[in-house]
């Protein structure tokens, strides 16, 4: 029997390394890929080529499903071992899961909302990988495996910066320059608008992002980063002083490299919030050090294991103080966070049950944002605020796992009585670390390869050596933590510093929500609450408590189950469907994108008869054999390409045409909106007009379309009463200028404080609309104007501004 048991532990343990694995592979891909929510058509397909090197929702949440079961799998196997699983934590998880679950297949517009899906899939799976590194992390070898992992992605990441400032920025930076139209042109933007002006802004500036696309994002992973490597290599300093030459100091220094790389990381982002975090987290651990230092961790208990909560604290108390001086002073990224704060509570407040969504933040705070906010923003930038506003009374409840989570942390720290014990000689020498050697190899070489197939398409040869060289400095770094792991639980003290330092910097940035970083905030986090594993009873063992304590692992594997089996289906259509829009366009995107190139540059291999070729092919027709030719069979592709993707992503080709998808979201229908636009103003420069009148009707259609379906965004307003415009210009008899103006009214009145929104409306009654309407929006676009102020570029130009002034003062 007792064999028997124990036959069953080794092969459980096999299993739950695995599955951890698993789950750190997940977490990991994740951060070191770019993730497109709306592949293939984020840019118009008609004008740019889509190289995918990106992961889009079907994959993102194949992930999130994967991360789940393996997570519910660990926690299972934990149980098995004889060990204690926490069934408050799973509880409060399924809960919110229910929460997500409602808005991804029961409110979401048409009966599902594929955007709510896919961010709050996020958040329950890396709540998921959280909790079970909670539990698994208890174990010794369990942890450093997953503190080895997650940290020595540093080096990767730092890699990715050095490229991204050095080579890649420049290189964007002269595209832009040269190609500024082309690349407003594909994003919907015209020159010198506020969009297009907020982006050359950001453009600019030479900041890393890494693969999270914000260098806010980043800061917060490379500052906890520091924190944790900064606190390893004191621990591993510390021995050495204490032991002398029995440790190894070459892998003291190996800690030591992965703070510097830390550091160069922070810096690179250029990030004043995440440097102000890990400050805060350093000072976490001196405190801790000179405690241990004076044997203070008794009288102070109580105390200290309140931390984590008090490091949550401080910066939204610095928010709240910073809402409260106003613009009396010139700092303004605190005030904004000020902005979203107010906002999410209103948003709560008027939403206490299940909130507005993962993702209906966005059009919630145009209607409740303060006025002198100039910025749309999709979070609030707080988790408190973003689980609150998005999820109601349920995001609360996962807000309170968060919390539990950062007070385990704390308790982990002060509890454990070998703090400062020293450890065997036998556990420094490098053989052992070897042992850990197989799963961070298996781990690192495994998401760094699959990053690098992902990319294939557009992988620069920098890129590709930073790629081998940070899978080398992942692998070394991860082994220097491995080793100074083995020497007592001094580096505790770093975990809960880098704790602290993530939440902190989680109140001010959207790091806990984003979908690259939040499994690999919450899995930190998990490691920081786990205390180091006490052998289990015989009680424990009973045959009865290891089976009853395998509901909370399956439990999760439920919550799994019942997300992927609902909705990856549903994902994985809708994207098919954008790829099969997507490559009947291609065609066209390349051409024009060639015979632009070839317009700049004489010397290119392509040639005119090269591209007339090629279009005698697509259209099945003999080459052109002039320019005007040429152009002319440029056309015709753009109307027989645009008008077949435009069925599809309107679903039209499904049982003859009598279809109309309506699972995905509104920003499909948008697209397929535009391309018939397209389409027609290609008949029109043809001279056939019935064609492009028709054409145009379903740009109307489609658009109006999205209104019905989704009648609560403001953009889906704008852009009808854009395409409406466009059609009262061009046929008088078909539209009353009264609708143009009413759809563009229901923009302005969904986005109450949009200086665009209000602008929009006055160019319409301009032309269709009463002196009365004129003045009375003139007046209001004037007042919007002005409380733009914090953001000057996203206000008129002067030029602009005075021709409103006439027309409000007009008699």
């Amino acid at each position: 029997m007792k064999d028997e048991t124990a036959s069953t532990r080794s092969a459980m343990a096999l299993l739950q390394l695995a599955m951890l694995v698993l789950v750190l592979i997940a977490v990991l891909v994740r951060a070191t890929t770019i993730l497109d929510p709306f592949p293939y058509w984020d840019l118009d397909a008609m004008r740019s080529v889509s190289i995918p090197t990106s992961l889009g929702p079907t994959r993102v949440i194949f992930l999130d499903v994967l991360m789940i079961l393996a997570s519910g799998v660990c926690l299972s196997c934990h149980a098995v071992r004889g060990h204690r699983i926490r069934l408050g934590a799973v509880v409060l998880l399924a809960v919110a899961a229910i929460g997500v679950g409602l808005h991804s297949f029961v409110l979401g517009s048409g009966g599902g909302a594929i955007d709510n899906l896919r961010i709050g899939a996020s958040w329950i799976a890396a709540m998921s990988a959280g909790i079970c590194c909670w539990h698994v992390c208890e174990n010794d070898r369990l942890m450093r495996i997953t503190l080895a992992s997650i940290s020595g992605l540093i080096a990767l990441l730092l890699a990715k910066s050095l490229v991204q400032v050095y080579i890649e920025h420049p290189m964007m930076v002269k595209s832009f320059i040269d190609n500024q139209q082309a690349f407003l042109a594909a994003r919907g933007w015209a020159e010198g608008s506020s969009s297009a002006l907020s982006f050359e802004r950001r453009l600019m500036q030479p900041e890393a992002i890494g693969w999270f696309g914000l260098s806010n994002v980043l800061a917060s992973v490379a500052a906890a980063s520091l924190v944790l490597w900064v606190g390893i290599a004191l621990a591993g300093l510390r021995a050495r002083m204490r032991t002398g030459p029995i440790v190894e100091s070459g892998w003291v220094g190996v800690a030591s490299m992965g703070a510097i790389f830390s550091g160069a990381t922070l810096w690179l982002t250029h990030s004043k919030g995440g440097i102000t975090a890990a400050a805060l987290g350093l000072m976490v651990l001196l405190v801790f050090e000179l405690l241990d230092k004076k044997r203070s961790w008794n009288k102070l208990h109580a105390s200290l294991a309140w931390v984590g909560v008090i490091a949550t604290i401080l910066p939204i108390g610095a928010i709240l103080l910073r809402g409260a001086i106003g613009i009396r002073i010139g700092e303004l990224s605190l005030l904004f966070r000020w902005f979203y704060l107010e906002a999410a509570t209103n948003i709560f407040a008027e939403h206490p049950l299940v909130g507005v969504g993962p993702a209906g933040f966005k059009d919630a705070y145009l209607l409740t944002k303060n006025p002198l906010s100039p910025e749309e923003v999709a979070s609030p930038h707080g988790l408190f605020a973003d689980y609150a506003a998005s999820l109601g009374i349920f995001g609360l409840l996962l807000a309170g796992l968060w919390v539990w989570m950062l007070l385990s942390a704390g308790q982990a720290m002060v509890k454990p009585a070998d703090i400062s014990t020293k450890s065997s000689e036998a556990g420094r020498k490098l053989h052992d670390v070897r042992t850990d050697l197989l799963p961070l190899l298996l781990i690192a070489g495994s998401v760094t390869v699959f990053g690098a197939w992902i990319e294939t398409e557009s992988t620069l040869l920098s890129m590709a050596i930073a790629r081998i060289a940070g899978l080398v400095g992942w692998v070394v770094l991860a082994l220097g933590l491995s080793y100074v792991c083995r020497l007592g639980c001094r580096w505790r003290i770093g975990l809960l510093g880098s704790v602290c330092a993530f939440a902190a910097h989680a109140q001010i940035e959207v790091t806990p929500v984003w979908q690259g970083a939040a499994p690999l905030m919450m899995v930190l986090i998990g490691a920081g609450a786990a205390r180091p594993m006490a052998n289990p009873s015989e009680k424990q063992t009973q045959s009865h408590k290891i089976w009853s304590g395998l509901t909370p692992g399956l439990l999760v594997v439920l919550i799994g189950l019942v997300l992927g089996g609902m909705g990856l289906g549903q994902v994985w259509r809708w994207e098919a469907r954008l790829a099969k829009a997507a490559n009947v366009v291609e065609p066209v995107a390349s051409i024009t994108t060639r015979l632009s190139a070839l317009g700049r540059d004489q010397s290119s291999l392509d040639s005119i008869e090269l591209i007339a070729a090629d279009l005698g092919l697509l259209l099945h027709k003999p080459a052109p054999r002039s320019m005007s030719e040429t152009n002319e069979m440029v056309r015709q592709l753009v109307v027989q390409r645009g008008q077949l993707a435009g069925e599809i992503l309107m679903h039209q080709h499904v049982n003859g045409g009598a279809g109309w998808g309506v699972e995905e979201n509104a920003r499909t229908i948008r697209a397929a909106s535009r391309i018939f636009l397209t389409v027609s103003e290609a008949f029109r420069a043809g001279g056939e007009e019935m064609e492009a009148a028709n054409a145009l009707a379903q740009a109307v259609e489609s658009a109006e379309f999205a209104t019905l379906h989704w009648p609560d965004s403001a953009a889906n307003w704008n852009w009808l009463g854009l395409v409406l415009s466009l059609q009262k210009q061009l046929s008088d008899k078909s539209i009353s200028g009264q609708e143009v103006i009413e759809a563009f009214e229901q923009a302005a009145l969904l986005d109450p404080y949009g200086l665009d929104s209000a602008h929009r409306v006055l160019l319409a009654v301009e032309q269709w609309g009463d002196h009365e309407q004129i003045v009375n929006w003139a007046g209001r676009v004037l007042r919007l104007n002005e409380q733009a102020r914090l953001d000057p570029l996203r206000q008129m130009t002067d030029k602009e501004r005075l021709r409103v002034q006439r027309l409000a003062q007009s008699p």
